[in-house]
Protein backbone atom coordinates (compact mmCIF):
# COMPACT_ATOMS: atom_id res chain seq x y z
CA UNK A 1 0.00 0.00 0.00
CA UNK A 2 1.58 3.31 -0.66
CA UNK A 3 0.38 6.46 0.51
CA UNK A 4 -0.86 9.07 -2.02
CA UNK A 5 0.18 13.03 -1.19
CA UNK A 6 -2.88 15.06 -1.22
CA UNK A 7 -2.00 18.40 -3.20
CA UNK A 8 -3.70 21.76 -3.25
CA UNK A 9 -3.93 23.72 -6.40
CA UNK A 10 -4.73 27.37 -7.36
CA UNK A 11 -5.98 26.03 -10.61
CA UNK A 12 -9.76 26.29 -11.87
CA UNK A 13 -10.40 22.32 -13.64
CA UNK A 14 -12.97 21.02 -15.19
CA UNK A 15 -13.31 18.11 -17.14
CA UNK A 16 -16.29 15.66 -18.51
CA UNK A 17 -17.31 13.09 -16.54
CA UNK A 18 -19.57 11.31 -18.63
CA UNK A 19 -18.49 7.73 -19.65
CA UNK A 20 -17.84 7.11 -22.76
CA UNK A 21 -20.04 6.30 -25.70
CA UNK A 22 -23.46 7.59 -26.51
CA UNK A 23 -25.39 9.29 -23.15
CA UNK A 24 -28.35 10.83 -22.78
CA UNK A 25 -26.86 13.28 -20.12
CA UNK A 26 -23.37 14.92 -20.08
CA UNK A 27 -21.54 15.40 -16.66
CA UNK A 28 -19.20 17.91 -16.34
CA UNK A 29 -17.17 18.59 -13.17
CA UNK A 30 -15.73 21.88 -12.31
CA UNK A 31 -13.26 22.35 -9.12
CA UNK A 32 -11.65 25.44 -8.10
CA UNK A 33 -11.36 28.70 -7.30
CA UNK A 34 -12.89 30.48 -9.77
CA UNK A 35 -16.07 27.27 -9.72
CA UNK A 36 -18.33 30.12 -8.49
CA UNK A 37 -17.94 32.41 -11.21
CA UNK A 38 -18.37 30.13 -13.78
CA UNK A 39 -21.33 28.71 -11.90
CA UNK A 40 -22.39 32.55 -11.89
CA UNK A 41 -21.96 32.94 -14.96
CA UNK A 42 -23.71 30.24 -16.48
CA UNK A 43 -26.81 30.13 -14.93
CA UNK A 44 -26.99 33.58 -12.78
CA UNK A 45 -27.39 32.04 -9.35
CA UNK A 46 -25.75 29.98 -6.59
CA UNK A 47 -27.90 27.22 -5.74
CA UNK A 48 -28.24 25.44 -1.85
CA UNK A 49 -25.58 23.42 -1.03
CA UNK A 50 -25.53 19.36 -1.89
CA UNK A 51 -29.08 19.98 -3.53
CA UNK A 52 -29.81 19.46 -7.25
CA UNK A 53 -31.16 22.17 -9.26
CA UNK A 54 -32.60 22.56 -12.75
CA UNK A 55 -31.22 25.30 -14.14
CA UNK A 56 -30.92 27.19 -17.70
CA UNK A 57 -27.98 27.24 -19.02
CA UNK A 58 -27.17 30.74 -20.60
CA UNK A 59 -24.32 31.85 -22.77
CA UNK A 60 -21.93 33.90 -20.21
CA UNK A 61 -21.25 36.29 -23.81
CA UNK A 62 -24.86 37.43 -25.00
CA UNK A 63 -27.52 35.70 -21.87
CA UNK A 64 -28.93 33.11 -24.71
CA UNK A 65 -29.94 29.94 -23.22
CA UNK A 66 -28.14 27.62 -24.62
CA UNK A 67 -29.28 24.98 -22.38
CA UNK A 68 -30.70 23.40 -19.40
CA UNK A 69 -29.17 21.21 -16.83
CA UNK A 70 -29.49 19.84 -13.18
CA UNK A 71 -26.60 21.66 -11.09
CA UNK A 72 -25.14 20.47 -7.94
CA UNK A 73 -23.07 22.92 -5.76
CA UNK A 74 -20.81 21.87 -3.21
CA UNK A 75 -18.56 24.74 -1.50
CA UNK A 76 -15.33 23.85 -0.13
CA UNK A 77 -13.80 23.27 2.07
CA UNK A 78 -14.45 19.32 2.18
CA UNK A 79 -15.60 18.73 -1.21
CA UNK A 80 -13.13 17.07 -2.52
CA UNK A 81 -11.97 16.37 -6.20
Amino acid sequence: VTDLAVTESADTIYAEATMAGAAGVAIVRVSGPASREILLGLTGKIPVPRIARHVKLVSPSDGDIIDHGLVLWFPGPGSFS
